[in-house]
């Protein structure tokens, strides 16, 4: 069973990256149930679209479809843009050095003009 805000948050990943469950439409004991029913049922009218983007579910002898997991297009988001995140976090890691060397070079300024070896 699931908490209260983990519900929130995946309900919030369903909405943003069209996706049912976490790992698969199975995460949710009724994937068109009240609380998920709004962010699993895929409302493709193509059907090329629909098998493209959304599986197939049994309701109840009828089936409907519900969309793919949401580690799927996860991994589909971040594939779109590593280059941009590679680019941002090395941005970071050249921030974080220039600090330290900065910090580095205050302290022994600080310390020659206090008249400290070093």
């Amino acid at each position: 069973r699931f908490d209260e805000r983990y519900k929130s948050f995946l309900i919030f990943w369903q909405e943003h990256l069209t996706c049912c469950g976490l790992n698969s439409k199975n995460d949710w004991k009724d994937p068109l149930g009240s609380e998920a029913r709004a962010t699993c049922l895929c409302i493709f009218n193509d059907q090329a679209t629909r098998d493209r983007e959304c599986l197939p579910h049994d309701d109840g002898g009828n089936t409907v479809y519900v969309y793919k997991p949401c580690v799927d297009e996860f991994s589909a988001f971040v594939g779109k843009y590593m280059i941009i995140i590679g680019v941002m976090i090395l941005v970071i890691c050249i921030l974080e050095i220039a600090a330290v060397v900065g910090a580095c070079l205050l302290v022994r300024q600080w310390r020659e003009d206090e008249g400290y070896v070093i």
